[in-house]
């Protein structure tokens, strides 16, 4: 946990081309809209589970959010969300 609330200082930014909410809220989580990766929002569980290149990019999002929200290198981490 980070200690506030927008831990890069912003509210908005763009992290590999996508706009993301960087928030630690209870729990370190990066928000998005669906679309910003492709997918509806819409899919099933399993559906998005056999997508390997989203979850490729859903990782490389979720370890470059971890560096800007100042918890280092997070590829071995449960957080952020």
């Amino acid at each position: 946990r980070t200690g506030q609330l927008f831990p890069t200082g912003k509210p908005n930014e763009v992290i590999d081309g996508v706009n993301v909410t960087c928030i630690d809220c209870a729990i370190p989580m990066i928000l998005l809209e669906a679309e910003a990766i492709g997918v509806s929002g819409f899919e099933t569980a399993a559906e998005l589970n056999g997508n390997k290149a989203l979850l490729e990019r859903l990782e490389r999002l979720r370890i470059a959010a971890g560096e800007r929200m100042g918890m280092g290198d997070v590829s071995n981490q449960v957080t952020p969300k």
